[in-house]
């Protein structure tokens, strides 16, 4: 359960969002504190969540993929040397550039001739 937490709270979603997207009942992941989660119920968190129900059950580490160690990488070397204030405005303004990025892509307007 507390993976899932996790893993919903990453993309900003509640318990009950989560459950609307994957199609299971109202209830169902937090009635998973109490009782056993069923085999596709946990299959479809794990696949929503692109980790493998091992990863949700604790039994394994999450693998980093590349793409999301590069950017790590470039982090890391973006605010090196920053102090506390600097990379609290450099969060912020990457969090305001990821907004205008969803918008942006979200529009295929946007990306005709492209």
């Amino acid at each position: 359960m507390h993976i899932i937490k996790q893993l919903a709270n990453r993309k900003n979603m509640s318990f009950a969002e989560l459950e609307r997207e994957i199609g299971l009942s109202n209830g169902t992941i937090a009635r998973w504190g109490k009782a056993s989660p069923n085999s596709k119920g946990l299959e479809a968190v794990a696949d929503y969540f692109n980790v493998s129900v091992d990863y949700l059950l604790g039994r394994e580490k999450p693998q980093e993929d590349e793409y999301e160690q590069q950017l790590v990488a470039m982090f890391r070397k973006q605010t090196d040397g920053m102090n506390d204030s600097q990379k609290e405005k450099f969060n912020k303004s990457l969090d305001k550039l990821f907004s205008v990025a969803e918008v942006l892509l979200s529009d295929e307007d946007n990306w005709k001739g492209d």
